[in-house]
Parts: C-alpha cells; sequence; structure tokens
C-alpha cells in the first residue's frame, strides 16, 4: 500500500492539490469523500487536478476570466486567504499582469496549475506531463 505521510501538505495527502473544497453539488470523477476541513478527497491526484481544471473552466465559462479574477474566486479573503499576496506569486510565477487571460487552448492553464499547487501546498511535485494528461481528462 502506498500511504502518504501525515507531514504532507493537506492538498497532497488529499490527492487533491488545488484544494477544492467538498461540494455536495459536485461528484467529482474519482472524488472518494472529504476531509475533517471540509476538503474534497480523491482517489488519485490526477483526478484532482483534473477537477481543477473543470473549475477553471467553469470560471471561464462563467466570465471569470483574468489572473486576479480567477485567484480572487479560487482563494477568496473572506475564506482567510492572503488573495492579494496570492495574486502576486502567480502573476510573478507567470510572468504576467494580472489582468491577463489565461486560455486553455493556448496552454496557459498548464502553468496556472502549476503555480496554484505551488501556491496551495508549498510545492508541486507533479511532472508537466502528469498535470497535462490529468488536464486532459473527459
Amino acid at each position: 500500500m502506498n500511504t502518504i505521510p501525515a507531514l504532507q501538505p493537506r492538498g497532497i495527502r488529499n490527492k487533491n492539490p488545488g484544494n477544492i473544497r467538498w461540494n455536495s453539488l459536485n461528484n467529482w470523477v474519482g472524488q472518494v469523500g472529504r476531509d475533517d476541513a471540509g476538503y474534497a478527497v480523491f482517489s488519485d491526484a490526477k483526478w484532482g487536478i483534473r477537477a481543477m481544471g473543470k473549475v477553471l473552466e467553469s470560471y471561464h465559462r462563467n466570465g471569470t476570466l483574468s489572473i486576479r479574477q480567477i485567484i480572487t474566486r479560487w482563494a477568496p479573503a473572506a475564506d482567510r486567504n492572503d488573495t492579494e499576496a496570492y495574486i502576486r506569486h502567480v502573476t510573478k510565477a507567470l510572468k504576467k499582469p494580472e489582468h491577463f487571460i489565461p486560455v486553455k487552448q493556448e496552454g496557459d492553464y498548464l502553468a496556472l496549475v502549476k503555480v496554484i499547487i505551488q501556491h496551495e501546498n508549498g510545492t508541486n511535485p507533479y511532472s508537466d506531463e502528469f498535470i497535462t494528461e490529468a488536464l486532459a481528462l473527459a
């Protein structure tokens, strides 16, 4: 059995590297439950990363387009996040201004997902190939 030490960040332990909150309305593929803090738990990190992509796609469909808008919604200050620091981290990592609009078809989601994973967990143990494959899952 492959166990992940409890010292790992929550998102890595839960195979939910974007720290997506559990919601009864979302029946994510690969979701196996929720943890004691209300975050979704997945059977494999590929499903957690796929869910990240699906959330970003829904944001885009609903008009949440720029880095500032995405991160403000992903990690709202009302949830005790330092949203401004998060936005600065993302813009610096992507070398893009906060009004930049990431587009899936242009490959921007890979870079965005990588920096979200890094910010949420303090690390990103996943290869570009793994993330790309997970984002491509139907």
